[in-house]
């Protein structure tokens, strides 16, 4: 047995990732909530989108995913047999089995195939607007929120800032915030290449995983040294403080142009969950 990795990066994106993670689950949150014939049940506990921030665009995105969906169908799934709980999935989301490896036509998605979730989604993007080229368009300009206050001229006034301080604390080339996190992940993924490289079925993956264990805790002192100098200089040069009051400006702005498609939307998410 091979064992196949996933190299760790960070991207500037993933620092408000919030912004886009929405815009891509809204429609699901709608459709658990029809196809389960109800919206679940909240485990009162954070679901890891409570950290959106408190811009106008957050506000949104607080109302959307106010509570954390619980599926009220698990211990019922729980209980079936393998061949029973195939079954239950091939009529919740359709056999979605996508084209033959090798076959040149693309797949598409057919809402017609994609059992009771497809059909439920489709009645409610019928029904509240939601879906089409009017939502993707929106979607797609929320995705691109991040790209814009990244190269905003201030944000990149105190990139350059941080970029000169992290050179005098000994940490010189780091062009972007994410390079500094970057950086020590990019030596973990050269262990985790080094160690497996060439390991096939018989190969002891418990002593490879261990010696992999070793050589990245060896790593922790310079990846904490590093968000030491990071943290110090982001506090230097005041940079969390500007770009949370520049994000508000481009999510006011956002919010202004899109008001009626983020009411509507939010609308009928509240309506779905009541």
């Amino acid at each position: 047995m091979t064992r196949s990795m996933t190299r760790r990066t960070s991207s500037a994106g993933d620092r408000h990732r919030a912004l886009a993670v929405p815009a891509a689950a809204g429609a699901l949150v709608l459709v658990l909530a029809a196809c389960g014939g109800g919206a679940g049940a909240s485990t009162g506990e954070d679901d890891g989108e409570a950290a959106l921030g408190t811009g106008p665009l957050d506000a949104y995105f607080e109302r959307i995913y106010e509570e954390a969906w619980v599926d009220p169908n698990q211990a019922y799934v729980d209980a079936m047999t393998e061949g029973e709980r195939d079954a239950y999935y091939v009529a919740l989301y359709g056999d979605q089995t996508g084209p033959e490896e090798g076959a040149e036509e693309e797949w598409e998605y057919d809402w017609t195939t994609a059992g009771c979730q497809g059909s439920s989604q489709h009645a409610i993007e019928e029904k509240y607007g939601l879906g089409g080229e009017e939502m993707t368009a929106l979607q797609e300009e929320m995705e691109g929120l991040w790209a814009q206050i990244s190269a905003d001229e201030r944000i990149t006034a105190l990139t350059s800032r941080w970029s000169d301080c992290m050179a005098d604390a000994g940490y010189p080339g780091l062009a972007a915030m994410e390079d500094a996190q970057n950086a020590v992940m990019e030596e973990q993924n050269a262990i985790y290449e080094e160690v497996f490289e060439g390991a096939g079925e018989d190969a002891d993956y418990e002593a490879l995983d261990a010696e992999v264990q070793e050589r990245t805790a060896a790593l922790t002192g310079k990846e904490i040294a590093t968000a030491v100098a990071d943290f110090d200089c982001r506090e230097e040069i005041e940079f969390d403080e500007v770009q949370v009051e520049v994000t508000n400006e481009y999510q006011q702005t956002f919010v202004d142009t899109h008001r009626a498609e983020l009411d509507a939307w939010a609308e009928s998410v509240e309506a779905a969950r009541s």
